[in-house]
């Protein structure tokens, strides 16, 4: 009963396929709907031309999802009927507006006279306030690069002004930072606010670096004052839903907390207790992760303004509190700078200071801060009895070192201390194979330090009575340290100052000393040698 049921189907299936179509958009479906047609072509098929009734390759069907099925020829009745949306008009454009976009042209009488105003000085307008010029496009990052590298700011303002800001994603941590630092250092004050409003108002994601809020905060308090610049302080931070990420914070932020706190503490007629406010809204909101810059600046200004014994007392509180003994060399310098006006006090403010830093660091951190103090001040001879009496550690003058490559006023510091190096370290290795001749007393300088080797000779008890610890040599890899730490020191002041003798020195100190430098040491002299010429 199926069989010739199924026969006479496929008969009349594969009757009605013979019948050839004019077109091969005419072909009726014979597969699922997930099957179309092909088009090559909608010409008629040659194979009609030469009168063969050959049926259409059925190869030309292949899977709907790989290609798009073109819509057929229109019937004579869809034809008849319009189905298209008829468009909207647009309105014409009002008379106000093009005027307001037409270029202004002077008056009659100024063209009479032959002269005409100069236009106001343009200055960056907030959006959220409204601007009175339309904004048309969207300013690519790529033209805000090009005006930040000719630092064209009035091209920023009329740029900013007269365009949106590019699509949030595609500000950048490099551009924000550029853009803010032109018109922190160029812009007015109130510009720079408007930009951070509409920063945060294009999208409250984005952040602006820690360092360059302190630049600007620095800026505020030379101009309006302390106060002002701790309120915007705290207006910033609620701006912003996020803060900059952790690796966003490095030396930069340091030197500009350095700079601030400077700025903050040299304001005619300062009060304490606003800078100290100014330091805990900082700390507290994240700008600073470190106390050390307030903490220095503030010891000199007590030095300065309440004397020596009040100094010392806030240093105290400072090492139960904070537990660090930065701001000793200020202790340090301060004590021998009145060191002929009374031996006595001399004395008990150094060994007062010791015994306060003792608690925290260790004897060769604390007496290398005192023999770059020594230097500092002049007291180039004690400075040498101590380093040889001592034989401190090199790798213990680097922290002291450092600090004084940021300020060109140190450069006969250090190249002094190079000599220092060179007599009590770099000399006795080259007399390691000759006998060892009588040691220098060294006179007045001995017996002006001599209170310090007998604090400094530690002594304990063992089972045959007390025995003095042997103290501790410099090696060789702490050498290197330490000449790698003096060597970018002084080349880095040699090139803020532009003193190409003290860059020539160097290089002949380290060509009679044997010291091996890093390539991009070699690369910064030769760099250095090319701006000299």
């Amino acid at each position: 009963m199926l069989l010739p049921l199924c026969g006479e189907l496929i008969m009349r299936r594969v009757v009605s396929l013979a019948r050839v179509p004019r077109n091969l958009s005419d072909i009726p479906s014979t597969s699922r709907p997930c099957l179309t047609v092909l088009r090559r072509s909608h010409q008629p098929s040659p194979m009609l031309a030469s009168g063969n009734g050959l049926p259409v390759n059925r190869g030309d069907f292949i899977r709907a999802g790989a290609t798009k099925e073109k819509q057929d020829r229109p019937t004579s009745l869809e034809s008849a009927i319009e189905w298209s949306v008829p468009k909207r008009a647009q309105p014409a454009q009002p008379l106000a507006k093009v005027e307001e976009d037409a270029p202004s042209t002077p008056a009659p009488e100024e063209l009479c006279t032959g002269t005409t105003t100069a236009p106001a000085k343009e200055l960056y307008i907030a959006k959220s306030t409204g601007s009175s010029t339309p904004k048309k496009s969207v300013v690519s990052t790529w033209m805000l690069w090009k005006l930040l590298n000719s630092k064209d700011l009035d091209g920023l303002r009329s740029t900013l002004n007269r365009s949106e800001w590019p699509y949030y994603k595609l500000l950048k941590d490099s551009l924000v930072s550029r853009l803010f630092r032109l018109f922190i250092e160029s812009g007015e004050i109130s510009e720079v606010k408007a930009l951070f409003k509409d920063l945060s108002a294009l999208n409250a994601s984005l952040y602006v670096r820690d360092d360059v809020v302190l630049d600007f905060l620095e800026r505020i308090v030379r101009e309006v004052g302390v106060p002002a610049a701790s309120q915007f302080a705290v207006e910033c931070r609620q701006m912003f839903l996020a803060k900059p990420p952790v690796e966003r914070h490095g030396f930069s932020q340091t030197l500009a907390a350095e700079r601030l706190f400077q700025a903050a503490f040299s304001v005619n007629r300062v009060k304490y207790i606003d800078v100290f406010g100014l330091f805990d809204t900082v700390y507290e909101l994240g700008y600073i992760q470190d106390s050390k810059p307030y903490l220095v600046e503030a010891l000199k200004f007590k030095i300065k303004h309440e004397g020596f014994n009040e100094t010392l007392l806030s240093y105290k509180l400072q090492l139960k509190h904070d537990r660090t003994t930065v701001g000793i060399h200020i202790l340090f310098e301060e004590a021998i700078r009145h060191w002929d006006k009374s031996r006595v006090t001399f004395e008990n403010r150094l060994r007062t200071i010791i015994k306060l830093a003792s608690t925290l660091d260790g004897p060769f951190d604390i007496f290398g801060e005192l023999i770059v103090s020594l230097v500092v001040e002049g007291r180039f001879s004690e400075a040498t009895v101590l380093f040889k009496k001592l034989s401190i550690p090199g790798n213990h003058f680097c922290r002291p070192l450092a600090r004084l490559s940021r300020d060109e006023k140190y450069l006969p510091v250090v190249e002094k201390f190079s000599k220092l190096v060179d007599d009590c370290i770099i000399a006795e290795r080259k007399k390691k194979a000759k006998p060892a001749g009588p040691e220098e007393s060294g006179g007045d300088s001995a017996a002006s330090v001599a209170f310090l080797l007998e604090s400094w000779t530690v002594s304990k008890k063992k089972r045959n009575g007390q025995q003095k610890v042997k103290r501790y040599k410099v090696n060789d890899e702490q050498l290197d340290k330490l000449n790698n730490t003096l060597i970018r020191v002084w080349l880095d002041l040699a090139e803020k100052s532009g003193n190409t003798k003290s860059g020539q020195r160097l290089k002949k100190w380290i060509e009679n000393n044997d010291i091996s430098v890093p390539e991009r040491v070699s690369d910064r002299f030769k760099k250095f040698e090319r701006k000299s010429y």
